[in-house]
């Protein structure tokens, strides 16, 4: 999918789809714990911002700058009111080294060529001591047409991403998987397109976004949000995505 249509149906969709709305709740709900070990004047990077409303949200609770490869997504952003914004890729980010204490990056890792150049990027501008939130899909037999369309290059498992954090000057102070309870739906669907492409190798790929009514809108986000208060404090062995809190080390 081009990148600039993406960002125009991500406008649309990402204040009410229950995906967006029950993950950008879990990020909330991380940021305001962490921010009484801030300082106010800190500012956080959210890399792959997107159409902006993580971004909104969160300069609610403290500041922020916005990055994202797309122009199209700058321009939502600043249709949202946002104005703390570069058109920039992660694999160059355009700051000076230390200049940020808090950085996510929200489903953005698996969409790079080398993510460990990223995460080296991620490193240098990231304060000593500062943190990393990382969300990213999970497991790689999860791989569907979604992914394609979408323009994933991988997906993760725990392992994978510990051994990369590490190796980028990062320690993990939490990881676990998210969305649960949908995983063997998700097993389900994957093998019905692996049918399906065996049958048809001619199908068009797209994105697996099920349009859903309001009630089953809602259910899911809550489901999702219950499920997140469980994964503060349960280690699952498997789910959708991977949410991960990485501090950087502090004796560099």
């Amino acid at each position: 999918m081009d990148i600039e249509e993406y960002s125009k149906n991500l406008y649309k969709i990402e204040t009410y789809y229950w995906w967006f709305r029950a993950k950008r709740k879990f990020l909330i709900k991380i940021l305001e714990k962490l921010k009484p070990h801030f300082k106010n004047y800190e500012k956080l990077l959210d890399i792959g911002c997107g159409a902006g409303e993580n971004m909104k949200q969160i300069q609610k609770i403290m500041q922020v700058v916005g990055i994202d490869m797309s122009i199209g997504a700058v321009k939502f952003c600043k249709k949202r009111g946002l104005y703390r914004l570069i058109n920039g890729e992660a694999e160059c980010l355009p700051f000076l080294n230390e200049s940020f204490k808090i950085i996510t990056a929200m489903d953005i890792l698996e969409h790079v060529d080398d993510d460990w150049k990223v995460l080296n990027e991620i490193s240098r501008v990231c304060k000593k001591d500062g943190v990393l939130i990382l969300h990213v899909p999970a497991f790689k037999f999860l791989w569907s047409d979604h992914d394609i369309a979408v323009n994933h290059r991988r997906r993760y498992s725990i392992k994978d991403l510990n051994q990369k954090l590490k190796k980028s000057s990062f320690i993990i102070e939490k990881i676990n998987y998210r969305v649960i309870t949908l995983f063997p739906f998700g097993i389900i669907h994957r093998l019905f397109l692996k049918i399906r492409r065996a049958f048809n190798k001619n199908h068009e790929v797209t994105i697996h976004r099920p349009k859903v009514g309001k009630l089953i809108n809602r259910f899911l986000e809550f489901l999702i949000f219950l499920e997140d208060i469980f994964v503060n404090y349960i280690r699952f062995p498997f789910g959708m995505s991977i949410i991960c809190i990485a501090r950087k080390r502090s004796n560099l």
